[in-house]
């Protein structure tokens, strides 16, 4: 291994330890933490060795083609080592051990030949007083071009080892971007709102693929662009200190750059890119090498930017890019999909709504009474209640509709539904039936008391008609109610029963207005004792 000159034999064997060592990795099971500390350990060997070696050859006044052999022997070393860097993520154990087969060649090919003739020449130099091999070009011997056709030999054979690699890493990173693709349209699928479908498209986005973390953000009113998910790492620091939209596009983030221009944005080497330098301390905690930002259009407008970032260099290529861009736009699609169902879903309520309440008053209406009144007496029966049905109708509202005519009779009727309302308690149900007939529903009357509690009930909605109703400028007429009530199950039990019962009772007591019937009750029919004309509590 010796060349005879004292620091270049030094530093070989600085490198014949790390292969050493690289080989007592692969025999333990290289991970890709070791792994990669093994290749940090020899760029960081290379870059000084390397520097070492060619200020040797120049202060020795080797020639220029001489320098510029050894030099691209360098080089090839170091691209090497850029390339397995670029592996080892995925293929560890299988990246070091074609590094290991590199430092092999390497030792006996490079060292043992190419540098061993370095030395010779450096003494020959140091003899003769002049450059290495004359004051022409130099003269290589036959060992040295022996050993350059092996070397360019071996460094064939070696990148096509990495091509190999490298498709294979190819391969299984589309197969997961495939997959995250798959996965998102499940998940797109399946979510239930938009904040379900942003968080878990981005942890399906991480989720055994090439990328490190993925977060969705829109910029609020102040800037700030506000992450709606994230997941991966970093996703912490996405959260405590997000981008913030300025009028630099030249400095400001990759996200905030795809919102601005509303497009693509990639970059394959974030902490060379002295644009995102703010940011450069985080990317290399997080390990974000590489950054695509995409808009994420809803109804057609940008509405807000999905980032992916991965560990690698180089990560988003075409290939990659046209991949995110689908699951960008099948996260655009389920949103508006899912606002169609909410306005189908809006729709549907506002015309549900329509169908069961009444237009004027925005009171329930007949159909809703319909639904109700079953569901009210089979409450009654598990729970041995009384359910009261009343029939209310205004006295005298003929007359405000031929005086004043039909728009002051809307709004005498509009008013009473209101003030109606404003009196009933829960569970008591309010419907207009039709014209100046509305119908109040009350549960769990009790009953040794239900009585008492009419009272009380008949007392309290009485008190809608008991202030004139304004009809016209300066103008306002007074009208009356009266109520008729049927019982359940103490009267019927059947809910169409229950209505005829309390419309016999109403107009009976409509028909002793004046008398001494008062105007509220059951009807003849229903009681040995008389109904009071004024309840009581």
């Amino acid at each position: 291994m010796e060349t005879g000159i004292g620091v270049v034999d030094s530093q070989h064997m600085q490198l014949l330890a790390l292969f050493n060592k690289s080989v007592r990795a692969l025999s333990e099971g290289a991970k890709e933490a070791r792994a990669s500390g093994l290749l940090d350990a020899l760029m960081e060997y290379t870059r000084y060795h390397f520097r070492e070696e060619r200020e040797l050859m120049e202060r020795s006044a080797c020639s220029a083609t001489h320098i510029e052999m050894h030099v691209r022997a360098h080089r090839d070393f170091m691209d090497y080592l850029v390339r397995a860097q670029a592996l080892v993520a995925d293929n560890p154990a299988e990246v070091v051990r074609d590094v290991l087969a590199f430092l092999a060649q390497w030792l006996l090919q490079h060292i043992m030949g190419v540098d061993k003739g370095m030395a010779r020449d450096i003494e020959r130099q140091q003899v003769r007083g002049s450059s290495c091999g004359g004051d022409g070009e130099p003269v290589l011997d036959p060992q040295n071009r022996l050993m350059e056709s092996t070397n360019r030999l071996m460094d064939t054979l070696a990148n096509r080892t990495f091509a190999l690699l490298t498709q294979q890493h190819n391969l299984v990173n589309l197969q997961n971007i495939y997959r995250a693709l798959t996965q998102s349209g499940d998940v797109l699928i399946k979510a239930r709102d938009e904040q379900e479908m942003c968080e878990c498209l981005c942890m399906a986005l991480v989720d055994n693929t090439p990328f490190h973390a993925a977060w969705i953000g829109r910029p609020k009113g102040d800037g700030v662009f506000q992450p709606a998910a994230a997941a991966g790492a970093g996703r912490a620091q996405i959260f405590a200190d997000p981008p913030r939209l300025d009028g630099n596009l030249d400095n400001t983030s990759v996200a905030c750059k795809a919102w601005h221009r509303q497009e693509v944005v990639a970059c394959n080497d974030t902490l060379a890119d002295p644009t995102l330098a703010r940011w450069h301390a985080g990317f290399a905690t997080h390990k974000w090498r590489s950054i695509l930002s995409l808009p994420v259009r809803r109804s057609g407008e940008v509405w807000a930017i999905l980032t992916f970032a991965a560990p690698r260099h180089g990560v988003f290529d075409a290939q990659t890019i046209e991949v995110c861009a689908r699951i960008t736009n099948l996260l655009g699609y389920g949103l508006d999909e899912m606002d169609l169902k909410t306005r189908i879903e809006a729709l549907k309520v506002r015309e549900e709504r329509l169908a069961r309440h009444d237009p004027l008053t925005d009171l329930p209406n007949r159909l809703a009474l319909e639904q109700h009144l079953p569901c009210a007496l089979t409450r009654a029966r598990r729970g041995g209640s009384i359910v009261a049905v009343g029939l209310i109708d205004l006295d005298h509202f003929k007359a405000v509709n031929d005086l004043w005519g039909h728009a002051a009779g809307d709004r005498v009727l509009r008013e009473f539904g209101r003030r109606l309302r404003g009196h009933m308690r829960e569970p008591e149900l309010l419907i207009r039936f039709g014209g100046d007939e509305f119908v109040v529903v009350i549960e769990d009357l009790d009953q040794a008391r239900y009585r008492v509690q009419l009272g009380s009930a008949a007392r309290r909605l009485h008190h809608a008609v008991e202030t004139p109703f304004h009809v016209a400028p300066g103008h306002s007429v007074n009208v009356g109610m009266t109520m008729g009530f049927a019982l359940f199950p103490v009267q019927a039990e059947d809910p169409a029963m229950l209505m005829h019962l309390a419309d016999i009772a109403m107009y009976q007591y409509k028909a002793r207005r004046g008398g001494p019937g008062g105007w509220w009750g059951f009807g003849d029919a229903f009681s040995e004792d008389p109904v009071p004309a004024e309840p009581h509590e």
